[in-house]
């Protein structure tokens, strides 16, 4: 499963927090692919995703079709605070 950095939840937790308003409970980041890239969303899971937790909350959800490529991943910040997979 996807590994997630502290800094890195923490600023997941955060954007859920301003973007979602009252929809804070049904929406998460979502990985979504497009071409060769992998870009995060803010979206309802779908039922096969895996979902990352933090503390038992919901945060981050993967498809399935990208569960196996990130699965040896970790999800980081960069010190100009972009996400990076490494």
């Amino acid at each position: 499963m996807l590994e997630v950095s502290d800094d890195a939840m923490r600023i997941c937790r955060e954007t859920i927090r301003q973007l979602s308003g009252t929809q804070a409970k049904t929406k998460y980041l979502r990985f979504t692919r497009e071409d060769d890239c992998v870009s995060i969303s803010l979206e309802v899971p779908q039922r096969d995703d895996q979902i990352v937790k933090h503390n038992g909350q919901p945060i981050i959800a993967v498809p399935e079709v990208l569960s196996d490529k990130l699965s040896s991943r970790t999800l980081d910040v960069r010190r100009d605070g972009a996400f990076v997979l490494t």
